[in-house]
This record gives structure tokens, sequence and C-alpha cells, in this order.
């Protein structure tokens, strides 16, 4: 497990107290993090809505493109940030997700998350 997925979990269990079992499924859905560029789009609207970011290094945000093609940011999402797990009960996203500076970023899905 990468040093910031170890951070991120830490950073939850300042929250909540997991059993044994619940911290070690987290570290697991969380060791394979990937490595973004500035400008990477992680998501667009209407991708398949079957995953949720974590973003354990870096900056990104939330965006939706405007009619005349301007971006209209929803939100930034920091080290540490969790994107939305309610997007799992729609079938497509209603937004988009882009890198703004180099970062780490873990994806769970749904199978890892109800584990």
């Amino acid at each position: 497990m990468s040093s910031a997925a170890y951070r991120w979990v830490r950073r939850l269990a300042r929250f909540a107290t997991f059993m044994p079992d619940e911290q070690r499924a987290l570290e697991e859905a969380c060791a394979t993090g990937r490595r973004y560029a500035i400008g990477d789009d992680l998501q667009k609207t209407g991708d398949p809505s079957d995953r949720i970011f974590v973003l354990l290094e870096g900056l990104a945000c939330r965006y939706k493109l405007l009619p005349d093609g301007r971006r209209q940011i929803l939100a930034y999402l920091f080290a540490g940030d969790m994107g939305d797990p309610r997007q799992l009960a729609q079938a497509h996203a209603d937004c988009s997700m882009c890198i703004l500076w180099p970062s780490e970023v873990a994806m769970l899905t749904q199978p890892a998350i109800q584990k």
C-alpha cells in the first residue's frame, strides 16, 4: 500500500472506529492508486457511474461544461477527499472530474465498497 493510501485510511480512522477486517478492506481497496498528470480527466459527464475516486495526493475538481464552453467548477477535491458515494446509485456520471495538480488517485468499485 502506498504511503498516501495509508494516510487516507489513518485519516478516516480519526472519525470512525474500524474493526481490523474493515481497515484491511480499506487498505486493500486503495492499494492500487494511480498517478495522473495535470489536465487528465478522471471522469466525463455520461461515463458509467461504477466507481468512486479517492484523491490520495494532489488536487482535482468536479465540473460541468456550460453551453458556451466555459467550465463551471462544482467542487475541489484535495488530498484525502473522496468522491460522492451516491453516484454509484446513478447509471451515468452527471459531471466531469479532472486533475489540477499531479495526483495519486485510487478508484473504489462497488464490490470493493461492499466488502
